[in-house]
């Protein structure tokens, strides 16, 4: 965690590529003009709104050819949970997205990408607890999965994989305590789990494709 967020405060929005761009163009959309539209192109073909602004210019954009309005060609669902965690950074600091854009940017990925990351790998460490025979391979499943993948690569920038990731391990910790893996004579476990375990395991394909085998 301490690596992750480290990380995240040392970079500014240049780290932050078009395919993450257009995210957060639509945060601040949503919450600065309540809209999702991201530009617009007028009769003479000129391009203009927040896509065109130096440091949020992004490829990953769409256009509707009867308005010539443009959106985000990025699934709605992640910016539009996120627009609520800026709203509500907004709402309490005053901080806005232009003005103060490395303050709310570090917030939000902290908040979106590091916490759930940790969260993930504790999990993982509890899981590692149940199933494995020696410490060593406990310790070495907790290692890869704090450092082995791309997920804390991804934490400094805004994305879909991390929060899908950290949703299918959740929904496994789930299926795990509420016992439906176990044979049918065993005890059943809260019925908390049950409905964490569905709602993850639906909650990442809608993060993520792939994971829709998951689910």
């Amino acid at each position: 965690f301490g690596i992750m967020v480290g990380r995240t405060l040392s970079i500014g929005p240049e780290a932050s590529g078009g395919n993450d761009r257009s995210r957060w163009a639509t945060v601040r959309a949503l919450v600065d003009d309540s809209t999702y539209q991201i530009g617009q192109r007028d009769a003479n073909g000129v391009d203009s709104g927040i896509m065109t602004e130096a440091g949020w210019t992004t490829n990953d954009k769409v256009m509707n050819p009867d308005t010539k309005r443009f959106f985000s060609s990025k699934p709605p669902l992640l910016p539009t949970l996120l627009a609520g965690e800026y709203w509500i950074i907004k709402q309490f600091t005053g901080w806005t997205i232009t003005t103060q854009r490395n303050q709310v940017q570090h917030t939000i990925l902290i908040v979106t990408n590091c916490l759930p990351l940790t969260v993930m790998i504790v999990l993982i460490a509890w899981m590692a607890e149940r199933f494995v025979i020696t410490d060593w391979a406990g310790i070495f499943v907790v290692a890869a999965a704090g450092f082995a993948t791309f997920l804390t690569t991804f934490a400094v920038v805004l994305n879909n994989h991390t929060v899908a990731a950290c949703a299918v391990t959740t929904a496994i910790g789930c299926a795990l305590r509420s016992q439906a893996l176990r044979p049918a004579a065993d005890a059943v476990g809260p019925w908390w789990a049950f409905i964490l375990a569905g709602f993850f395991a639906g909650f990442s394909a809608c993060m993520d494709l792939p994971a829709a085998a998951f689910a």
